[in-house]
């Protein structure tokens, strides 16, 4: 059997940004891995505060996401969500991330579907 093609990682296709925070996160929490019935690849966004996502309309940000988001998929994510929803104002179609993530990767990871075999909808 030949194999080809492959991942730095695989078997963790869900990739959550993460502002850069630290309060207590409990199962449930999308920061707490144990909230996943699957591996996840997680990236702090750096910089990225809830004062700053929140107050400040995350003034400046949009390129340290798509850096992190470019990580996430170098490690081997075929998708990207957040742990904010503040940052939808990044979920513009000019944001990039859906031309990031390969076609046939997109096709097969919704991440709502995702979202309610891991925790329930």
């Amino acid at each position: 059997m030949k194999f080809t093609g492959g991942k730095s990682v695989e078997g963790a296709h869900l990739g959550i940004l993460m502002l850069d925070a630290q309060f207590p996160r409990i199962p449930g929490e999308v920061g707490n891995a144990l909230t996943w019935d699957f591996p996840v690849h997680y990236k702090i966004v750096r910089g990225a505060s809830p004062q700053r996502v929140v107050k400040e309309r995350a003034a400046g940000l949009l390129q340290p996401f798509i850096d992190a988001g470019r990580e996430l998929i170098a490690m081997g994510a075929d998708g990207i969500t957040t742990n904010c929803g503040f940052l939808s104002l990044f979920q513009a179609p000019d944001a990039g991330f859906g031309r990031m993530i390969p076609q046939q990767a997109r096709r097969h990871r919704l991440f709502s579907e995702l979202r309610c075999l891991a925790v329930g909808c």
